[in-house]
């Protein structure tokens, strides 16, 4: 049998090809999507745009990635039920299937630890 034997004087370079950066990654699908759905539907010509196609996770998360250190979660809802209801100006208040899929978004923003909970109250 026939044996290798590799020596490394840099274990840093190594380790991050091997680890890779997941935040990265997790971060470019969330903004564009199509670089991993490669769907028509979600090509965007700037990184800032949100589609409507887009799925309901990465809506929530480029609106959050507008707001400063504190989100008033109404104000989050409003903007991501605008942005799906097409721009519709009678939408004045989303519907309990918009409320549980922005509920169900901002859980997953959360269990993916780009929001944490605070008691604090944003100034307005």
């Amino acid at each position: 049998t026939l044996h290798e034997i590799f020596v490394f004087s840099s274990p840093g370079a190594v380790r991050r090809h091997l680890v890779g950066a997941p935040r990265a990654a997790v971060h470019t699908a969330l903004t564009d999507p199509w670089q991993y759905l490669d769907h028509p539907d979600l090509k965007i010509q700037d990184l800032g745009e949100i589609s409507p196609n887009f799925p309901d996770i990465c809506v929530g998360y480029k609106l959050h990635l507008e707001c400063q250190k504190l989100i008033n979660l109404y104000d989050w809802l409003m903007c991501w039920n605008t942005i799906l209801s097409g721009g519709d100006d009678n939408q004045d208040t989303p519907d309990q299937v918009q409320q549980a899929k922005f509920a169900r978004v901002v859980q997953e923003l959360q269990h993916l630890g780009f929001i944490k909970t605070s008691s604090r109250k944003t100034d307005h």
